[in-house]
């Protein structure tokens, strides 16, 4: 995979020039520890006129980053629920 960047300056929305780092986004699942990840990162941004978030740098191609397969990011058993997930929900909603 050939990533290409482009360095975004203002905001795509409001055209500031003033962002706050949010964090860092992995080419794939980052799990509950992603700095002990391998893969290619970008940084995350909140601009700070508008609250616009954006990736900056952005990937020239977006799905170079994004475009990442569901199978490939989702582990199965992500999916599987509890059947009792919502007991305590529903207690509380029921002594209300």
């Amino acid at each position: 995979m050939n990533y290409k960047y482009q360095k975004i300056t203002e905001c795509p929305f409001c055209k500031t020039d003033k962002f706050r780092l949010l964090g860092k986004r992995l080419n794939n699942s980052q799990g509950l520890q992603p700095h002990k990840k391998i893969g290619i990162t970008t940084s995350i941004v909140k601009c700070r006129n508008c609250g616009l978030i954006f990736p900056n740098p952005i990937p020239h191609d977006i799905n170079d980053h994004y475009g990442v397969p569901p199978e490939n990011y989702w582990k199965p058993e992500y999916f599987n629920v509890n059947e009792n997930y919502l007991d305590g929900l529903i207690h509380w909603m029921n002594q209300i």
